[in-house]
């Protein structure tokens, strides 16, 4: 399994790739971290959103099953909610650390 992180308006936040042994599980893992006010921490990970949904629907649509497509659902606001765009990105990178989508490391599958 490769996995893939995209993010969108989040700084220091670099793609990563993870390989894992064959399992049955989809080849790829594309984890998607919308930008600013293009999400909220209930959002539903299964539906691609911001300018980043037409190259998650591309990747899902170009390989099928092989290819498990997630957008990380995080605070994505800043300044109309009295909190900063620290604070946003804060959020999001804690989710993504603390395993805020559904992606297991080969070295635990």
């Amino acid at each position: 399994m490769t996995a893939t992180v995209v993010a969108a308006s989040i700084a220091l936040m670099s793609p990563g790739i993870a390989s894992a042994q064959s399992n049955g599980c989809s080849k790829t893992f594309n984890l998607f971290i919308p930008g600013t006010w293009e999400t909220a921490e209930d959002a539903d990970p299964s539906i691609p959103v911001g300018m980043l949904k037409p190259i998650a629907h591309s990747i899902a649509d170009t390989n099928g099953s092989a290819a498990q497509v997630h957008t990380l659902p995080y605070m994505a606001r800043a300044f109309d909610n009295g909190k900063t765009y620290a604070d946003s990105k804060s959020d999001g990178l804690t989710r993504r650390v603390r395993g805020g989508f559904p992606f297991q490391p080969a070295s635990q599958a």
